[in-house]
């Protein structure tokens, strides 16, 4: 079974007085996946060896499921973890066979249920035949296949990972990411152990109908007072116009980096990327305010004024009912445009569907990009015909009532 991890205000410091890792707190549920992301030398690797008591903090502890790591016996610990270290770190003495099955057999599990499941990692990392050659006869991408065999064959509750693909080729990387979401080990496969796609596909959906649905309330929130307001201060309404036409030309990959630095607002996870799906999605939503509110027709405008609607009423009992089809195309613009937009929140950790795109896209897996490519389009297609719905129903309203 998957096991929580938690780290608590963690610090590690080097020897030369250096801190490597400071105050980092986070917590893991089992069977979830998380990602580290930073530069090099930000801590990444130092992090994967706390988890594997490896390397011991400063300060801080680091507990699995709940059981402190100095109170834990490491020894049964880094049995029960896959740990695929960078660079493979192969026992060049010891044949590929003897790699892969070192786990099973410090686990002694039957020499035959040992056999079998080495040849099955083997056959699936593509390195068929392989189990008698030595390290050093190897590539360094054949290296890292064997490595990542040789971390996944006894179904680990934790997987550690490395830079686990950093030197395959695309068809070694989709080799290899399959395998990693396989489950091995004598008994087949349990439900707790595996990749569980379904599972995935539901829980990244209702992240990505998070994502999107938050960021396009708040663009709302903002966007339709903002184009009221631009309708009244012609001068100071163009250019905001203008500053909302250049946010939407910051291609969005690069709108999502720049957001990470930015204090309070910014960092890793969905917080930023829904601060930038709320930029994407004004546009439409403060233009077709603004068009609408201004395509209302003269003579109904100078009716309400001649009957002693002050401003407000005008704006609320006229002008708003009759650019509402107008707004509501925008809104439905941004709605669209933003679950598109959304799937590229997982390239700053924020969640959502295109976790499932870009894991297919690093391990070459065209089953993992339409898991998420497909729900992102199904979702995009309901949202564009329920607002087109809506449109149609406010424009057929407002023929009715000429």
């Amino acid at each position: 079974m998957p096991s929580a991890i938690e780290l608590r205000e963690v610090c590690v410091d080097a020897r030369g007085g250096s801190r490597i890792l400071d105050g980092v707190t986070l917590k893991i549920a089992g069977g979830e996946s998380v990602a580290f992301i930073g530069r090099s030398g930000a801590g990444k690797t130092t992090a994967l060896r706390l988890i594997n008591g490896l390397v011991r903090p400063s300060r801080g502890e680091v507990l699995i499921d709940g059981v402190p790591l100095g109170s834990t016996d490491l020894i049964a610990l880094r049995r029960r973890t896959g740990y695929i270290i960078q660079g493979s770190g192969l026992f060049p003495h010891r044949s590929v066979y003897d790699n892969v099955a070192t786990i099973p057999r410090l686990l002694r599990w039957p020499e035959g249920d040992t056999r079998a499941a080495a040849d099955e990692a083997l056959r699936m990392i593509g390195l068929t035949g392989f189990g008698n050659r030595m390290p050093r006869s190897l590539s360094g991408g054949e290296q890292q296949r064997v490595g990542i065999a040789r971390a996944i064959i006894a179904s680990p509750s934790i997987l550690l990972c490395d830079e686990p693909f950093g030197a395959l080729d695309p068809s070694g990387g989709g080799c290899a990411g399959r395998l990693v979401h396989e489950e091995r080990g004598p008994g087949g496969a349990g439900a707790d152990g595996g990749f569980t796609m379904v599972s995935d596909i539901l829980h990244m959906t209702g992240e990505h109908m998070v994502i999107v649905l938050v960021s396009v309330v708040a663009a709302i929130v903002i966007g339709v007072p903002l184009g009221i307001w631009c309708t009244r201060r012609a001068r100071a309404g163009g250019v905001v116009l203008r500053v909302v036409d250049a946010i939407q030309t910051v291609p969005s990959l690069a709108l999502f980096g720049l957001l990470i630095p930015v204090p309070f607002i910014g960092g890793i996870g969905m917080r930023t990327a829904i601060l930038a799906l709320i930029l994407y999605s004004l546009l439409p939503i403060v233009r077709n305010t603004v068009t609408g509110i201004r395509g209302v027709d003269p003579n109904v405008r100078d009716a309400g004024v001649a009957m002693g609607f002050t401003p407000r009423q005008l704006l609320l009992q006229v002008e708003l009912p009759l650019a509402m089809p107008t707004i509501v195309a925008g809104i439905r613009i941004a709605t669209v445009v933003g679950i598109g937009l959304a799937t590229i929140a997982a390239a700053i950790g924020g969640g959502g569907l295109g976790t499932l795109i870009f894991r297919g896209v690093a391990m070459v897996d065209n089953r993992l990009i339409l898991a998420g490519a497909l729900p992102a389009a199904g979702l995009a297609l309901l949202a564009d015909i329920v607002l087109t719905l809506v449109e149609r129903r406010l424009l057929g309203t407002m023929k009715d009532e000429r």
